[in-house]
């Protein structure tokens, strides 16, 4: 359950024989629920008996994962996917980069000769936005958004995730 998106099938499979263990139930003799599924899966400082949900503890566990792996985590799966993956990797006009939930792609049609390029590609030799890639499709609006931002640069650092408790808080599916 920790590391891959576990089917619903089965998810729903695994739920119905946790439902008969906890009501008694067989094959040949179906026992009275006296209490609904959905209050024995309330956690207990809420008055239920705190059995999880698989499908929300399944998110759960995945989520852990992304968290550890941008929190910059030494394990070696996080090592093998930042090496392969990391640096440059950002498309620019499928993620929202200029801001939350603003995708260029959905707002203007993007010229063949750009389609692919990553952000970094759209920083010229001195390390400013290359306006010039802009000048023809870009409307004007998007253009001061992106002239607004800092071009990436190494030199600045990385970006750096900050989460409810600040920095350094940590993921936990405990409770």
């Amino acid at each position: 359950m920790m590391s891959s998106k576990i089917p619903k099938s089965c998810l729903d499979d695994i739920q119905m024989l946790q439902r008969s263990f906890v009501w008694g139930d067989t094959e040949q003799k179906k026992r009275f629920h006296a209490v609904g599924w959905e209050k024995i899966t309330v956690p207990k400082w809420l008055g239920g008996l705190g059995i999880r949900k698989l499908d929300v503890m399944n998110n759960a566990c995945l989520m852990k994962l992304g968290w550890n792996y941008q929190g910059g985590s030494d394990d070696l799966w996080c090592k093998v996917l930042r090496g392969k993956y990391e640096d440059s990797r950002l498309q620019r006009q499928q993620e929202a980069w200029l801001e939350e939930g603003l995708c260029i792609d959905q707002h203007v049609v993007i010229p063949n000769q750009l389609q692919g390029l990553k952000v970094c590609d759209l920083v010229d030799i001195d390390g400013k936005w290359n306006c010039p890639l802009f000048e023809d499709w870009l409307p004007i609006h998007l253009k001061h958004k992106v002239a607004a931002i800092l071009p990436p640069d190494k030199d600045n650092g990385s970006d750096e995730r900050i989460g409810v408790g600040g920095k350094k808080c940590n993921f936990s599916i405990s409770n």
